[in-house]
């Protein structure tokens, strides 16, 4: 199943979980691959860029998380612990 992007936003997620061939294929009946990609979206990770969406996040001296690739590497930490 398809998972969020760093940075992506609800709609191109949606999007393109819609159009995946592995939810197509497991949920042929729209409203209902609508839900299952809606509830992904919404899942721990989601959860996490509702809360953090606006916010700087800073866990160093040199801000280094506060960078694009700071907020990309702490988006793969998260989605990581979310799968164990």
């Amino acid at each position: 199943m398809p998972t969020p992007k760093p940075r992506e936003t609800e709609e191109e997620f949606i999007s393109r979980c819609m159009s995946d061939p592995e939810p197509m294929g497991k949920y042929p009946d729209e409203a209902q691959r609508y839900a299952v990609c809606k509830s992904i979206y919404d899942g721990p990770v989601g959860a996490y860029r509702k809360a953090f969406a606006q916010q700087k996040i800073s866990f160093d001296y040199d801000e280094t998380l506060t960078s694009e690739d700071g907020m990309r590497l702490i988006d793969i930490k998260i989605i990581k612990l979310y799968r164990c």
